[in-house]
């Protein structure tokens, strides 16, 4: 069934391949590479989907390393990069592997019959389909599936650090994390943090310039994460094309247009909710795409107004490789938190718990969501209930929100072609997650590489306000700090309060009698869980309308 639909949009089905007791399908983007295979040597083939690097290599020529490295024992899982899902196909069997932050998931069905890194396919090889309450609250109002446990019952993925084997038995196996789980301080000063950190991305840029040919999108906007890319780039020669999402006027637009124009780079200005969303037929084949191409579900839920497929897939013309900074705030202060321990529930109830509790049925379901949450968290870093480190909590963000949340955009991305999220490298996770909170706080460690890398694109405008080769200005410093020594209990108060004086209308994708052309409107299986009349929230309520689409187009029992 997952072979028809993909096919139905354009991706091509490769004939299927016996391994052993095991059937190998490959499916292949529609307009790019994204599945690359060698066989080894007779009746052995080597696989990477996704974007594979391997020592500082891409493509078949990483493949080819990788290979030489896999038989004559010298691979190392640490000389891997990018976003990616390994396969070793042979007589025996298959061995599966992912990238180092776990980033690539392998999902399966509760009789692990089926193993897949596309969340459709194994939904599609479920033998009994149910909605798991629990599983719907976190991505209702965390955005993702976060540690193994998705929004249908009995379809989980497997933990990152995994190596299946798939033979006669299904065997699971640990590997050692690429990523440190109890960081000890490294760099003391400012200027030990920048020389430390630009080390790492420096290689990490150079691998990215050599890869691309010079052939870079990034895409941009006014804050730290996409300057810093840039600088990085400039620096190794790359001049890349910079593309921008948002109407005209915004603040990310109006830089991004300074920026593009003080380094005479080329810009691509996006705004995605322009333009009219379709009715009828064409609303029907726009859901039928989105839930094809994102693999099911995205952070933001599947519906929009058509315009992000084709947008995501211009990215890839003429051969460019699209370059994204999320999780660049592994260099800031993610959870505004104090340089202090913390509780795993005290980071959920920070972060995690802004949602109003007038948008659930059942109040005890806050509870079993926020238990839930705190769980996949400690599971992240093996920790224990008696609390984590400063560091920890910190690390918290890359393992936690970077594994789970950023990681969706890295996956789906991927369907559309070769695509690189820089910050999500195990590498430059490590060595930010020494740097203590205070040099990150106020934006000071990125500012100050910002500023050693390119003192000119320093002291352009930013969409904080100041400058990054200058302090911070007042109105920053002092949200900032009020944050920081905002109680946790009172700031998810404060959100909930935010969230209902915000104003509110229901997006035209979402409105009733377009979602009466794909799906029953009054959400038969959401209905119970969720008070749909009291959300306030356009993802949130997407997300929910995304499960419930599911639920009814994938038969579902109740």
């Amino acid at each position: 069934r997952f072979r028809r639909l993909a096919a139905a949009q354009g991706f091509h089905p490769l004939p299927p391949q016996r391994f052993g007791e095991w059937v190998l399908h490959l499916i292949e983007t529609p307009t790019h590479t994204g599945i690359v295979g060698l066989e080894t040597e007779p009746g052995t083939l080597l696989v990477a989907a996704g974007f594979f690097l391997y020592q500082g290599r891409s493509g078949i020529e990483a493949l080819r390393a990788c290979g030489d490295a896999l038989r004559s024992g010298r691979f190392d899982r640490r000389d891997t990069g990018g976003h990616f899902t390994l396969l070793q196909c042979g007589a025996e069997g298959i061995e599966v592997m992912c990238d180092g932050l776990g980033a690539h998931k392998i999902y399966h069905d509760a009789d692990r019959r089926v193993f897949s890194n596309a969340f459709l396919a194994a939904l599609c090889s479920s033998s009994e389909r149910r909605i798991d309450p629990i599983g719907a609250h976190v991505y209702a109002f965390a955005g993702a599936c976060y540690g193994g446990r998705t929004f249908v019952q009995g379809l989980s993925f497997l933990a990152a650090d995994r190596r299946l084997r798939l033979g006669r038995e299904v065997k699971i196996s640990v590997l050692e994390p690429l990523i440190v789980h109890e960081p000890v301080a490294g760099p003391h000063t400012l200027g030990e943090a920048v020389a430390v950190n630009l080390e790492a991305l420096r290689a990490t840029a150079a691998t990215l310039a050599g890869i691309s040919h010079g052939r870079v999108r990034l895409s941009f906007s006014g804050g730290y994460d996409s300057r810093l890319l840039l600088a990085l780039l400039l620096e190794q020669g790359v001049r890349p094309e910079l593309y921008v999402y948002g109407p005209d006027g915004d603040i990310d637009v109006c830089i991004a247009k300074h920026v593009a124009e003080a380094e005479g780079l080329r810009l691509r200005h996006v705004d995605k909710g322009k333009g009219p969303t379709p009715d009828g037929d064409v609303f029907r084949s726009v859901v039928e795409a989105a839930l094809v191409h994102f693999d099911g579900w995205k952070n933001t839920g599947l519906f929009d107004n058509g315009a992000d497929v084709p947008d995501r897939r211009s990215r890839h013309e003429d051969g460019f490789l699209p370059v994204n900074g999320g999780l660049g705030e592994i260099y800031r202060n993610f959870f505004s938190l104090r340089d202090r321990a913390y509780r795993a529930e005290d980071i959920v109830a920070s972060f995690y718990r802004g949602f109003d509790p007038l948008w659930v049925r059942d109040r005890s379901a806050i509870t079993a969501y926020c238990d839930e949450m705190a769980l996949r968290m400690r599971e992240q870093l093996d920790a224990g209930t008696e609390g984590l480190s400063s560091l920890q909590a910190q690390l918290l963000y890359p393992l936690f929100r970077g594994r789970f949340w950023t990681a969706r955009e890295a996956e789906i991305n991927q369907h559309f072609g070769p695509m690189s999220f820089p910050f999500l490298e195990h590498r430059l996770i490590n060595r930010a997650a020494q740097v203590p909170v205070p040099l990150k706080d106020y934006g000071r460690l990125q500012a100050a590489m910002i500023t050693a890398l390119s003192p000119r694109l320093a002291a352009l405008p930013t969409g904080y306000g100041f400058t990054f080769d200058s302090p911070p200005g007042w109105r920053y410093r002092l949200d900032t700090w009020s944050t920081l020594m905002r109680p946790i209990w009172l700031r998810r108060h404060i959100r909930i309060l935010r969230r209902r004086r915000q104003g509110w209308r229901r997006p035209p994708w979402l409105a009733e009698e377009r979602l009466r052309t794909v799906m029953d409107p009054s959400l038969p299986f959401m209905r119970h869980l969720f008070a749909v009349e009291h959300v306030n929230d356009a993802d949130t309520l997407n997300r929910v309308v995304t499960m419930d689409y599911l639920a009814q187009r994938f038969d579902f029992r109740g």
